[in-house]
């Protein structure tokens, strides 16, 4: 059996190296290309390098210099919702951000609060509320510049209709449907249908029934 890794709390504004980050300094020091170009050859250098993926057989990516050359990073306000007195942000659906936003929501809504910590009752609905907010993902999320992401995803008031799914063995299957409650936004016309998917999960209840 392996050691486990050795953690170590640095201090304030101490100095913390990698080799690798030593060969990027390095390599920074002895070049006189422009430090954009250096960094956008080095990624497409690594990422063409094949690697095992899901497929069961190795690939190379797909990004290229000439996509880093053309991409500059933007300014944007966080996904923004209230838990426990906290306020919790994450990026914006272009991403999976939301969707812990999401499962905050859900939990409030399902009284996670009020569940004794660690018990079945509550495993359960942590995973509950995970395979709610990621069916949602799956369906719903995209990138806000090109598609229509509807902003009740994360209400308080959506997320009290979605945690109405969740019962106490476990919840339907996740397909997200076109009947989804609190999409009212859908039904009126606005957006867009996504294609349905799949949020599968085991939960505490089935794994004690050996199901």
């Amino acid at each position: 059996m392996g050691m486990a890794p050795r953690l170590e709390l640095r201090q304030s504004q101490s100095l913390v190296m990698t080799p690798q980050l030593q060969q990027a300094i390095r390599l920074l020091a002895l070049s006189n290309l422009e430090i954009e170009s250096f960094v956008a050859e080095e990624i497409e250098k690594f990422v063409q390098t094949p690697v095992m993926d899901a497929s069961g057989s190795p690939h190379r990516g797909v990004l290229q210099a000439s996509d880093l050359d053309a991409w500059s990073p933007t300014w944007e306000a966080p996904e923004q919702t209230r838990y426990q007195g906290w306020t919790v942000s994450k990026t914006s659906f272009w991403g999976q951000g939301p969707v812990f936003l999401q499962q905050l929501q859900l939990l409030d809504a399902l009284g996670l609060a009020d569940i004794e910590y660690g018990s079945a009752e509550y495993l359960h609905v942590a995973i509950e509320a995970s395979k709610l907010a990621f069916a949602d993902r799956e369906a719903w999320y995209g990138d806000p510049r090109f598609v229509h992401v509807p902003r009740e995803l994360l209400s308080a008031e959506y997320a009290g209709e979605r945690a109405g799914l969740a019962h106490a063995v476990g919840a339907r299957p996740l397909q997200p449907d076109r009947d989804a409650p609190g999409l009212r936004w859908r039904r009126s016309g606005v957006g867009q249908s996504r294609p349905h998917s799949t949020c599968v999960a085991i939960d505490a209840a089935s794994a004690a029934g050996g199901r």
